[in-house]
C-alpha cells in the first residue's frame, strides 16, 4: 500500500475515543498548572508562563492541521518549535522549580495542544466524504 492508500486526511486519522479523552487530559493539565500556578513563590511570571504556553500549544496543532486537512504536508518547524518550548519548560524549571514558571510553561504547552486537538478532530470530522453505499442499486 502506498502512502496516499493509508493517509486519511478527515477524523479517522485519530484513534475513536480521542477527542473526549483529549479534552478530559487537556481540562486536568491546564487545572495543574492553574494549581501550580497558585502555590509558585512567582505567580505573575507562572501565569504567563501559564498562557504562554496554552497559546504556543494550541497554535502548533491549528496551523499544523489546517495545513494538513487542505492536503499540505504538516510543516517540520512547528515539531522544532514544540520541542524548543518544552526545553525552555524544563530550564525555567531548573531555575525556578517546577512548581513555578517552568511547570506552567509545560503544562500549558501540553494543554494547549490537548485542547485544540479537540477542535483538530472536529474540524477532520468535517472532511469526511460519505461513505459508498453497499446496498445494490442505491446511486
Amino acid at each position: 500500500m502506498s502512502a496516499a492508500q493509508l493517509e486519511h486526511r478527515d477524523d479517522r486519522a485519530w484513534p475513536k475515543g480521542a477527542a473526549p479523552v483529549s479534552l478530559l487530559v487537556g481540562l486536568a493539565v491546564v487545572a495543574a498548572g492553574i494549581v501550580m500556578t497558585t502555590g509558585s513563590n512567582h505567580v505573575v511570571l507562572a501565569a504567563l508562563c501559564l498562557l504562554f504556553g496554552l497559546t504556543v500549544g494550541s497554535s502548533l496543532i491549528v496551523v499544523g492541521i489546517s495545513r494538513w486537512l487542505g492536503g499540505q504536508p504538516i510543516p517540520s518547524g512547528l515539531g522544532v518549535v514544540s520541542l524548543l518550548i518544552g526545553v525552555a519548560g524544563l530550564i525555567v524549571s531548573r531555575l525556578f522549580g517546577f512548581i513555578g514558571p517552568g511547570g506552567t510553561l509545560l503544562m500549558g504547552l501540553a494543554g494547549g495542544l490537548l485542547l485544540a486537538n479537540v477542535w483538530a478532530i472536529r474540524a477532520a470530522r468535517r472532511n469526511r466524504r460519505p461513505e459508498p453505499s453497499t446496498r445494490p442499486g442505491a446511486h
